[in-house]
């Protein structure tokens, strides 16, 4: 279990810091002259609850009592019973029992989204073209230098809303395919401006993308999904529907999905 396994070895981690903590701790005290609780106190500071036992949790909670009541005022003796006890918990076996409130808490405090990591460990990378929509074909995270987002087939920008500025019909051209005209375009949700681009510098202008130049409308498969749907896409989004290229509209559900088809065996090799 992902999450599982994620709790445990933060939680193991955590124990070895207190350990060493514990350690360093205790070699300060002695040099100070520190008295037993306030050292105490420095300690359970490290204690997170959510990331041990609650057993563990209990046995600190009795020591610190026993402290206060100065029952126990040799640090040695204190500071090998905790060292003890922080080794036993790390050696049982892995937590179960957690509470939906624990288990939120652990997530809120990680240093990655394990969500994310999830999702991208099972299906590949999740990001969306800016102008088509279609996901990352990569199978891996991609860490946007060495290894750029790309999409083996890009589909009619219409169908994730994209729209003539002049006309507000929605668009039927490929982003794979105006990239190599004198095409722009604008896109506020990415640089936070209304500034017009050029397809033809996308390679410059948004880095972490690598689309490759195609020719033609694209696979036949959008071409039908897009004509069946232009009026609801176009009323959805409040704009007027696209001009349909020629040929669009005759595009049978047979040959629809036979494009289709070759688009996943394409995608396989």
């Amino acid at each position: 279990n992902y999450l599982t396994n994620q709790i445990y070895e933060r939680r193991k981690t955590n124990i070895d810091f207190v350990i060493d903590t514990v350690q360093q701790e205790s070699s300060k005290a002695k040099d100070n002259k520190s008295n037993v609780s306030a050292w105490f106190e420095l300690l359970m500071k490290n204690l997170t609850e959510g990331l041990f036992s609650e057993e563990l949790m209990e046995t600190a909670e009795v020591l610190k009592i026993t402290i206060n009541q100065e029952t126990i005022k040799n640090l040695d003796t204190v500071s090998q019973m905790m060292i003890k006890g922080l080794n036993e918990e790390k050696k049982s076996g892995k937590p179960k029992g957690y509470t939906f409130e624990e288990i939120t808490g652990i997530l809120e405090s990680l240093s990655f989204n394990p969500i994310e990591n999830l999702i991208r460990e099972r299906i590949g990378c999740t990001e969306q073209c800016p102008f088509c929509g279609c996901v990352c074909n990569l199978g891996i995270d991609c860490d946007k230098t060495s290894q750029k987002h790309r999409v083996a087939l890009h589909r009619p920008k219409g169908l994730s809303g994209w729209s003539h500025s002049d006309s507000g019909k929605l668009v039927s051209s490929i982003c794979s395919t105006d990239i190599s005209t004198e095409k722009t375009y604008i896109l506020p949700s990415k640089f936070n401006d209304e500034k017009y681009r050029n397809f033809k510098d996308v390679a410059t202008d948004i880095p972490d993308w690598e689309i490759k130049t195609t020719t033609g409308d694209g696979p036949e498969f959008w071409h039908r999904l897009f004509a069946m749907h232009n009026d609801a896409i176009a009323e959805m989004n409040k704009l007027k529907p696209a001009d349909i290229p020629k040929g669009w509209l005759e595009v049978t559900e047979p040959k629809a999905l036979k494009s289709l088809e070759i688009m996943y065996t394409d995608l396989s090799k």
